[in-house]
């Protein structure tokens, strides 16, 4: 999102070097190894009400192995410093539901859709540990070792990828959708081969 932690610069610093300083803001967060869509209110009024909207988020997500009669998740999510537990005291609900898009021969990897019922910080990612499974490319909650073969096969990233935003604004529905960054379908092209 912004300049940092490492990186030269973000979101921000492009939209202020395109556009100006003060041309939009934020309306939601994507953990910053997320892919996808992201949206910007352009004055305070359509950041309202965006934030005031009923919307709908999903994202796609590759992990290793899934289960196929678990389809939503429902935890406790407490945040310290910057990790995310589970944890029913102090913590809020978090719910999400998921769906098998397709499953891969190789080491039964599994693409997920995943709905956001509620919006909280590494919810997707937290809510995937919960049930045994891990998301490829995640350096925080994943499979360190299965990380590792996958960056031999090129692969860098987190394949975790914000598919579509649904919100109504002014009345009308606005569906905003971003396609799998190349090197993510690159990947399951390779899968699909296997």
């Amino acid at each position: 999102m912004h300049s940092g932690s490492g990186q030269d610069y973000g979101v921000f610093d492009c939209v202020a070097e395109l556009w100006g300083e003060n041309y939009a803001k934020l309306c939601h967060r994507l953990d910053r190894d997320t892919s996808g869509v992201l949206v910007l209110g352009k004055n305070n009024a359509a950041l309202r009400a965006f934030q005031n909207a009923e919307i709908e988020k999903i994202y796609l997500c590759l992990t290793n192995g899934w289960k196929d009669n678990c389809k939503e998740v429902k935890i406790y999510l407490k945040k310290i410093e910057d990790k995310v537990i589970i944890s029913k005291e102090g913590g809020v609900l978090a719910k999400t539901i998921f769906k098998i898009e397709e499953k891969f021969n190789y080491k039964n990897l599994v693409l997920l859709s995943a709905k956001l019922q509620t919006g909280r910080t590494h919810q997707i990612r937290v809510s995937v540990q919960s049930q045994g499974f891990s998301i490829i490319g995640d350096n925080r909650y994943g499979d360190f070792d299965l990380n590792r073969e996958f960056k031999k096969l090129n692969y860098n990233s987190m394949f975790l990828h914000s598919k579509q935003i649904s919100f109504l604004f002014n009345d009308k529905l606005i569906k905003v959708f971003a396609p799998l960054p190349n090197e993510a379908k690159n990947l399951l092209t390779f899968l699909r081969e296997q």
